[in-house]
């Protein structure tokens, strides 16, 4: 089953949009044409992406942004119809008054993130600063949402339309930044922190450190065992992002070449899919970058194609022109480190349009939703608080039957309740097993 979209001009951009919305969501072919006598004999399904009239085809009226090759200065007004947000509103349809590709264009491909903008302390992009969260909508998958109306109209014009239907999944991912809290951090690290903690008064935590080192009790940040045996228990195969960067102000993990950590990584290995964790000293040099990569591919002795950015650094179109370069195939930085949602609108994996060269890449964008340290962090919730909020996000994610994406630490997101986030990890996966089987 394929779409025949009629439109006079074909851009990449259109290409990239129609595809991102019928294919990779509704999982039907698309095909193009310019030929409007081609187009008005045809008896396919057919979408009319012009200003002309044809009979036996559901009309969008274009607006302009699709067949710009510029980035402009503006945001879209937001509108609603049928109880969602929508963008690119027109005046010319009652069956569908707005644009959903280029909506599903603007919000995919980052587009405000190309336009000027005040970043924070580490040149990031907030979700304040997003339309998204201005605006509300940021914990709704609004591309999937977009989708769905056109799947419904496309029904409506013709029944036997019958896209694929994708089932809800989930992935679970754990960024390891600091492997240890006490262990095998190596004689000038540990004296150092032992000589700080008793100029600072904190003799609980230097007893703590000693009894750790000696192995009278387990390193507070070592709960490698009780995860992997919750992960069997529940036949979840997760995804670790490791941090082999070199020591720095922002990189704090344990030295690569430690053969303890080494022997973490390649036993995870065994039952876990490993990524990249590019440090933060990467983030603007492809010679760090591709030396890590290439540490932890030693490590492995395989191939590493996946990362996730530390501190989710992403800029614009740097991170990923870099990435790619690497070697990198998949990245799972979307999503926003102060709020949760669906930064890119999408809750599937789909590939990266580069909006200055105007073309689409080979890396595709694995986007997340929740993040354990956005609930401490910066939202300053409680565990119990934070499960209701990830409960939403499940929600909204399973009705599109989309894929949720967590983000955990082996550090506790709350070092005073270190019980208690351990405990939400495995609420939340037993919550979506349950979504899962319904």
């Amino acid at each position: 089953m394929r779409i025949l979209i009629f439109s006079k001009s074909i851009s990449a951009r259109l290409e990239y949009a129609a595809q991102l919305m019928l294919q990779h969501i509704l999982g039907v072919e698309v095909v193009f044409t310019n030929d409007s006598a081609e187009f008005g004999k045809s008896e396919e399904i057919k979408i009319n992406y012009s200003h002309e009239s044809f009979a036996k085809s559901l009309h969008i009226y274009p607006s302009t942004l699709l067949f710009e090759k510029q980035i402009n200065s503006e945001v879209p007004e937001v509108s609603h119809w049928h109880g969602m947000p929508v963008l690119f509103q027109n005046s010319f349809s009652t069956e569908i008054p707005f644009d959903p590709f280029a909506s599903a264009f603007w919000i995919a491909v980052r587009y405000e993130e190309y336009q000027s903008f005040e970043p924070d302390l580490h040149g990031r992009f907030s979700a304040g600063l997003s339309l998204a969260y201005r605006e509300e909508f940021l914990n709704m998958p609004v591309v999937h949402l977009w989708a769905d109306a056109l799947k419904k109209l496309l029904t409506k014009w013709f029944p036997h339309f019958q896209p694929e239907t994708r089932k809800f999944n989930s992935l679970s991912t754990i960024d390891v930044d600091n492997a240890w809290a006490y262990v095998h951090k190596g004689f000038v690290r540990t004296t150092g922190a032992i000589a700080k903690d008793i100029f600072a008064g904190r003799f609980n935590r230097v007893s703590q450190r000693l009894k750790a080192i000696r192995g009278i009790i387990n390193d507070p940040f070592d709960r490698y065992s009780d995860i992997a045996e919750f992960h069997h228990s529940l036949n979840i195969i997760p995804q670790w992002f490791f941090l082999v960067g070199d020591y720095g102000k922002y990189d704090r993990n344990i030295n690569p070449a430690n053969k303890y950590f080494q022997n973490l990584i390649k036993e995870l290995s065994y039952t876990s899919d490993i990524g990249l964790h590019p440090s933060y000293s990467s983030g603007k040099s492809i010679e760090i970058l591709e030396k890590e990569k290439s540490r932890l591919e030693t490590i492995l002795k395989r191939p590493v194609k996946r990362s996730r950015q530390h501190f989710l650094r992403l800029t614009f179109p740097e991170t990923y022109r870099r990435l790619i370069r690497a070697g990198i195939q998949e990245d799972y930085s979307m999503g926003y480190n102060d709020q949760p949602g669906f930064r890119a609108g999408m809750c599937l994996p789909y590939p990266w349009f580069d909006l200055l060269s105007n073309k689409q890449e080979e890396l595709v964008i694995v986007p997340f939703q929740v993040m354990d340290r956005t609930f401490t962090e910066y939202l300053h919730l409680s565990a119990e608080q934070s499960y209701a909020k990830i409960r939403e996000i499940i929600d909204n994610t399973a009705e599109v039957n989309g894929q949720f994406v967590s983000i955990w630490h082996n550090e506790p997101a709350d070092l005073t309740d270190p019980t208690g986030w351990i405990d939400l990890y495995k609420k939340v996966n037993r919550y979506i097993l349950s979504a899962l089987q319904a």
